[in-house]
């Protein structure tokens, strides 16, 4: 059995730490969590189209909501 993962931000930065833990990570699922979510979709689609796999999903997170926050990171490694 795999990782749950979750990725706060889906920028370069975010989308290339979740593709890594598609490809090197023994990801289970990776939840990318965003403000954008048009913008985590997109990074979400791509990681899953360079992967191979339906391994990436989305979430819409305000950072400043930290219940929201908390509750997201809950059950991920």
């Amino acid at each position: 059995m795999g990782f749950r993962y979750a990725v706060i931000g889906s920028g370069r930065q975010g989308t290339a730490a979740a593709y890594d833990l598609a490809r090197f990570g023994d990801a289970e699922s990776i939840l990318l969590a965003d403000m954008s979510l048009a913008q985590a979709e997109r990074a979400a689609e791509r990681i899953n189209r360079l992967s191979g796999r339906t391994v990436a999903s989305v979430a819409g997170l305000n950072v400043r909501d930290e219940d929201a926050v908390v509750a997201l990171l809950t059950g991920a490694e």
